[in-house]
Formats: structure tokens, C-alpha cells, sequence
């Protein structure tokens, strides 16, 4: 029997819509306008310090990793691509302050469920993802961090999803999709 080809996944950006979270959840907390519509952050976004940043995160961490809605039709292409190929969530969701990383992959596992997401194996991360493609021998990676993207790019194929902060993600691998339907074209096409 043949091996399934391996498309990585990442969550946050890419499953979930973060830019949009932020925006609103930035802006309501805050209090003000954003500053810097290109930001990933909120520092960035706002204009504002590292340590807002870490009180925001503080404020919505949880919430945002239990309850951030999926993208639409991410569950339903999730199950299209995962019969025929084998799915590896790689994510750098990690603990911080009043949220243990044992905690944060529990939220994280009963939002996968929750939201009916189909997946051979999730793994957790704190810092470079190209490792994890290359242990896990992933075929392609599904990417919104420009970090991410430009290290991986130069190994694999890495499908940039499209947000307002990774405008500049260009590249001879790197293949930009807009959304999920999109996104089911581009691998399988590549793969």
C-alpha cells in the first residue's frame, strides 16, 4: 500500500481567522483604533508595549484557544483532504502565566473535538516548525507566520494563508490561498 502524502497544518491563523480576532478583541479591550493594520501582534497592531500585549493575552488566552471559531468549511475540507491524505497539526500554542502548557493542549484537543476536526497527530511546539515537518516527513505546510513560512519554504511546500500581516510572503515554494475551498485546490494540485 502506498504512504499517504503529509500536509501540516497550523491552528492559529490558518484554522481559526486570528487577524480578525485580534482586530476586534485589540480594539474592544483597548479602547482605541488600530494603528498598524499589518501587525501580527498586538504591540504591533496597536501601537502599544510588550507588556499590554502580555496583559491582553493574559485577558483572553483562554478564551481565545477554547472558543475562536473555525474558519468557514474548515471542518468539511479537513475531512476531504484527510481521506486521502494524513494530517499533522503543528502548533506553537504553548502555556504562559495563569495557563499551564497541560492546560493549553486540553483546550486545545476539546476545541479540535468540538469543532469536529480531523487529524492523525498534533503536536505541540515552541519555536521553529521546520524541524517538526522535516521529523514528521511533511509533504506540505499550511502557514500564516511569515517566520514560519520564509524557514519552511526553503525545504517544502508551504501554502501561505492569505492575512493582512503576510502580504510579503513571496517565493519560488510558497503558494498563497484565500480560503478553505481555495485551499483544498492548491494541495491537491501540489501533492
Amino acid at each position: 500500500m502506498l504512504k499517504k502524502k503529509i500536509i501540516g497544518f497550523d491552528i492559529d491563523g490558518v484554522l481559526t481567522d486570528y487577524g480578525t480576532f485580534l482586530l476586534n478583541e485589540g480594539s474592544k479591550w483597548l479602547g482605541k483604533r488600530v494603528a498598524c493594520a499589518e501587525g501580527e501582534e498586538i504591540h504591533d497592531t496597536f501601537d502599544e508595549s510588550i507588556k499590554t500585549e502580555n496583559e491582553f493575552w493574559r485577558d483572553h488566552l483562554r478564551d481565545y484557544f477554547g472558543n475562536c471559531p473555525t474558519r468557514q468549511y474548515t471542518a468539511e475540507i479537513m475531512n476531504k483532504l484527510h481521506e486521502k491524505y494524513e494530517i499533522h497539526i503543528i502548533t506553537n500554542r504553548y502555556g504562559e502565566d495563569n495557563l499551564s502548557q497541560k492546560d493549553v493542549e486540553k483546550i486545545t484537543r476539546e476545541w479540535l473535538k468540538k469543532n469536529k476536526i480531523t487529524y492523525d497527530l498534533l503536536v505541540f511546539n515552541s519555536g521553529s516548525k521546520l524541524g517538526c515537518c522535516k521529523s514528521g516527513s511533511v509533504d506540505i505546510m499550511i502557514e500564516d507566520n511569515v517566520a514560519h513560512i520564509n524557514e519552511i519554504s526553503k525545504h517544502i511546500p508551504v501554502v501561505c494563508f492569505d492575512a493582512r500581516y503576510n502580504k510579503e510572503c513571496k517565493g519560488k515554494n510558497v503558494h498563497r490561498c484565500y480560503s478553505m475551498y481555495d485551499l483544498y485546490i492548491i494541495c491537491n494540485n501540489l501533492l
